[in-house]
């Protein structure tokens, strides 16, 4: 009878655990909730957004330090989520945090005694990654780019452009709008805006505007020709220096893998990685920039009859791709 009851222990002890290993690092209900939180949320409002799977959640600040710290959000009796979080500017005693700028995440499996983090990055915020790249660069892409500009002589305002039908008083930020729509860009960000002298120009002082689409970075230079007629313009590319241009190109390198390629056509533009490597999920570096990496998953056929083992090929396709991230090459 002893001998029975430890069996069906045992066999319940081997279930439980098939069923963690198969279980999904972040539960399906909450993994589609937590695209919903976005910085500045009050703690109601994450419970509004975490309540449609957890009925009974219920947040409370935590960790805490001067104006940071982290609110936990208890979900059930297994999981709970710390979000990192600050205090409003207008909150004068200090008990009314929202989420953080730069979201953070801590799912704590309690019965397990694990803890997953999450960090959020924007594909298309890439600043991060050419700022990393160009650190120890000194060169403004602005003042690369006055610099060319004056040694030409004035040869940059020869060529004929559209004027921009606004007036003198135009805002600088109503003037880039239309500019960029003028040239079919409308997704885009402004990163600083600034007046310019460029020797040998008329008039002495443009205006510049450093601004990011996609993940290319764009001069906009203009400045106000006379009524009537309204403002010159043109979009140039930034001057970066040689220590940036290979970073600028990796991201578009990078963004060129997509799920559907082949291990092959990856292989054609990026180099794996040294050191180990699996064969579903593998390490790539671009030759020109090695110090960014990305990972990159295919799917791979499976021998059954070799206890399941992975079969590489140049035919395996990409399925999932990774963000660009920092880290030293690896050698073999």
């Amino acid at each position: 009878m002893k001998t029975t009851v430890l069996a069906i222990l045992f066999g319940l002890a081997l279930l439980c655990q098939t069923r963690a290993a198969d279980e999904p690092q972040i539960p399906q209900a909450l993994n589609t909730l937590l695209p919903g939180i976005h910085p500045g949320m009050s703690v109601h409002e994450v419970e509004g957004i975490l309540s449609k799977a957890y009925p009974q959640v219920s947040g409370q600040m935590s960790d805490w330090s001067g104006t940071t710290g982290y609110v936990d959000y208890r979900l059930d009796d297994r999981f709970s989520l710390s979000v990192s979080s600050v205090n409003h500017p207008d909150d004068k005693l200090g008990v009314a945090p929202g989420v953080g700028t730069d979201l953070l995440f801590y799912l704590y499996d309690w019965p397990s005694k694990r803890r997953l983090d999450l960090k959020v990055f924007t594909w298309d915020d890439t600043n991060t990654v050419v700022a990393q790249a160009r650190s120890s660069v000194a060169s403004d892409p602005i003042d690369a780019l006055v610099a060319k500009l004056s040694a030409e002589g004035g040869l940059w305002q020869n060529d004929r452009v559209q004027p921009v039908r606004l007036p003198e008083t135009a805002p600088s930020e109503q003037l880039v709008k239309q500019i960029l729509a003028m040239n079919q860009v409308t997704n885009y960000t402004i990163l600083v805006t600034r007046p310019v002298n460029i020797r040998g120009g008329s008039p002495d002082v443009s205006i510049a505007a450093l601004i990011r689409a996609g993940l290319s970075e764009k001069i906009v230079l203009f400045y106000f020709m006379r009524p009537g007629v309204g403002w010159w313009s043109r979009i140039y590319d930034p001057v970066l220096p040689p220590e940036v241009g290979p970073a600028e190109n990796l991201l578009k390198n990078f963004n060129s893998i997509t799920n559907g390629m082949t291990r092959d056509e990856v292989e054609k533009r990026l180099t794996p990685d040294g050191g180990l490597q699996g064969i579903s999920s593998v390490r790539f570096i671009d030759p020109q920039c090695p110090g960014f990496k990305i990972n990159v998953e295919f799917d791979v056929q499976r021998n059954a009859a070799d206890q399941n083992r992975a079969l590489g090929s140049g035919d395996d396709k990409v399925i999932r791709v990774s963000i660009p991230y920092h880290q030293q090459p690896s050698f073999d």
